[in-house]
């Protein structure tokens, strides 16, 4: 699968018309307002002037939480047109490795132990994964820069080689954490690229490094060169 920047076809994209805020006096009582988001550029909205609610607007809201509005998971940052992105906060993993290089088997020694990842983006779409690192422990936000995953089993893209690993049939948005696990539970076999990371040693070492520390340091993440931000991620098509 190749992932080429398209802003100007995609389809089912979901632009942004109202937002509803609630204002409040100091009595405690609650005011709702509807703000049309005017557009100021490519994917820019800025608010509008706030017009107040009424009843009807209220009872349509109400329609909505009762059945017509899908929850995602706090993680999420976008699930349309059969694709989710998500963010998973640095944390303690457990890595598998199987390795095919008699040279490199002594980082099996690390199997099943918990070590520090750095956080994280994913993206599935059509049964493949992409996963990218982040360079700061937040909720990214479209300005974001995107770095290198720094695993084996992934290609230039960002695009895990999915081998045997088999994603859930069904992609919940409220549950993320159902492909999350079987990335980490996936057995990484060898590098499928160059530029891993910028430790200045093996990939063993580093994920040693990490465990003495405590951390994954950013230091050792390379930068994205063909999607270098979230933004520029969830304005990408992906076609076979």
């Amino acid at each position: 699968m190749n992932i080429e920047s398209d802003h100007s076809q995609q389809e089912s994209k979901l632009t942004p018309g109202l937002a509803l805020i609630f204002y409040h006096d100091n009595k405690g009582r609650g005011y709702p307002y509807k703000l049309p988001l005017v557009p100021v550029g490519e994917d820019e909205f800025t608010f509008g002037a706030p017009i107040q609610g009424s009843a009807d607007d209220l009872r349509a809201l109400r329609q909505c939480l009762d059945g017509g509005i899908t929850l995602h998971h706090e993680h999420v940052l976008s699930n349309s047109a059969g694709v989710l992105l998500w963010w998973v906060p640095a944390a303690p993993r457990e890595l598998m490795f199987n390795v095919r290089v008699s040279a490199a088997a002594g980082v099996q020694k690390l199997n099943g132990k918990a070590i520090p990842q750095p956080p994280l983006l994913m993206l599935t779409q059509g049964g493949t994964l992409y996963v990218y690192a982040l360079a700061e422990n937040k909720r990214p936000d479209v300005n974001t820069k995107l770095y290198k995953a720094p695993y084996w089993n992934m290609f230039e893209d960002g695009q895990m080689c999915m081998g045997t690993v088999k994603l859930p049939d069904v992609i919940d948005a409220q549950n993320p954490e159902a492909v999350t696990k079987r990335f980490f539970q996936s057995n990484f076999s060898g590098a499928s690229r160059q530029n891993i990371s910028n430790h200045p040693r093996s990939h063993q070492e580093m994920w040693q490094d990490a465990i003495k520390q405590g951390a994954f340091d950013p230091a050792w993440l390379v930068e994205e060169q063909k999607i270098k931000t979230v933004k520029e991620l969830m304005t990408c098509k992906f076609t076979h």
